[in-house]
């Protein structure tokens, strides 16, 4: 049980996490927030392997919160946040600093 919490509270954290750092990005200069947005894509291809391999592995932790497990990987994917900072204007409203 106590596992259980612990893994949804982390997957909430690393959520919020990433999200908070793209959404923070507007409020960079030109440099600091593509650092930034490049930041977020490198973060969440580590956890999108590190996601694969745990489910690959069927560790029970993982197997037991399978929906919020792919949840996860699928708001955090790579691809996702790829797709985030092609079209940051239209899902945040602005026009990142372009220098």
């Amino acid at each position: 049980m106590l596992k259980k919490i612990i893994y949804n509270l982390t997957l909430a954290a690393l959520t919020s996490f990433i999200w908070w750092q793209l959404y923070s990005a507007q409020f960079l200069q030109y440099d600091l927030n593509f650092g930034q947005l490049i930041s977020v894509f490198l973060i969440s291809i580590v956890f999108t392997i590190v996601g694969i391999v745990l489910l690959v592995k069927k560790v029970q932790i993982v197997r037991a919160n399978l929906v919020l497990s792919i949840a996860f990987l699928i708001v955090n994917s790579p691809v996702t946040i790829f797709l985030v900072v092609m079209h940051y204007h239209t899902i945040f409203g602005v026009q990142l600093d372009a220098g």
